[in-house]
């Protein structure tokens, strides 16, 4: 994946999903703790993957998510 996505999807440890978001929503609900434990992303909403598979996203979720 050489570009980054305007928009992802987002799903928590229990399964809600939210998206489409824009990058500084994401950063908002990660800032806030609305997003907690591990989270995994996804650019279509359809397959998601951890955060750690996506080099150029990497920054917008702490190591431990």
């Amino acid at each position: 994946m050489s570009e980054t996505p305007q928009t992802l999807y987002v799903k928590d440890e229990t399964g809600k999903a939210q998206g489409p978001l824009g990058f500084s929503a994401v950063g908002q609900l990660v800032a806030s703790g609305t997003l907690k434990g591990k989270v995994q992303i996804s650019v279509d909403g359809f397959q998601y993957a951890d955060p750690g598979r996506f080099p150029n996203l990497r920054d917008l979720f702490p190591r431990a998510m």
